[in-house]
């Protein structure tokens, strides 16, 4: 996962926001770093105390042409400790939901994290096996290493982005591997480390 699209459709008052985001195929048959593949996502609301986003085919209307779901907090960022981590134990429980992004919502000299309980996200992100994003951004940088170590502690595979807006960005992708390295994370514990094969069948796990 390299770039954010330049599309947005943000719902007002949404529980999360949940991207859609496309790979393409690597062009060399057998190609391991799907970091470097095109990517392109849309967003769209999950709206908060909505039954209908449970219902059958709703991943599918939700994900579009895309091959993956990304969950994020963008908007009511001053909840309470309770009411934040009830709020993102929703969107991860959402079958459509594969990747967690920025999961602190810290931003350095902007913004400081959300009241979350990281270690109850962790464990829903275990047991739904939801990824967790390590957002190289140099802004955001989040996890922090400590809470990387965690994750892997628990068992929960981390995908590596830059959240790049443009191609010079691409280079933050450095920045991600270091706070993985400094986590203890391996090749097995990082999602966009699969092969081709390996993510089709991991993206596939919960729509059969």
């Amino acid at each position: 996962m390299t770039s954010e699209a330049t599309s947005r459709c943000t719902a007002r008052g949404a529980t999360g926001i949940i991207q859609s985001r496309r790979w393409r195929e690597p062009a060399r048959a057998g190609a391991t770093n799907i970091a470097r593949s095109p990517i392109i996502a849309s967003q769209h609301g999950l709206p908060e105390g909505s039954a209908s986003t449970r219902s059958p085919g709703t991943g599918t209307r939700l994900r579009g042409s895309a091959n993956a779901l990304v969950a994020s907090v963008h908007s009511k960022l001053h909840m309470t400790k309770m009411q934040m981590t009830k709020r993102i134990l929703k969107a991860l429980s959402h079958p459509a939901v594969e990747i967690l992004a920025h999961p602190t919502g810290r931003q350095r000299r902007k913004r400081t994290p959300i009241a979350v309980d990281l270690d109850t996200v962790f464990h829903a992100a275990k047991e739904y096996d939801v990824a967790l994003e390590l957002n190289a951004q140099p802004q955001r940088l989040n996890l922090s290493d400590v809470q990387v170590y965690r994750a892997r502690e628990l068992g929960v595979r981390l995908a590596i982005d830059t959240d790049a807006r443009s191609v010079d960005q691409l280079r933050f992708m450095q920045y991600g591997i270091d706070q993985a390295r400094r986590g203890w994370l391996e090749r097995e514990h990082v999602l966009n480390a699969l092969s081709w094969v390996q993510l089709q069948q991991w993206l596939k796990r919960r729509r059969s």
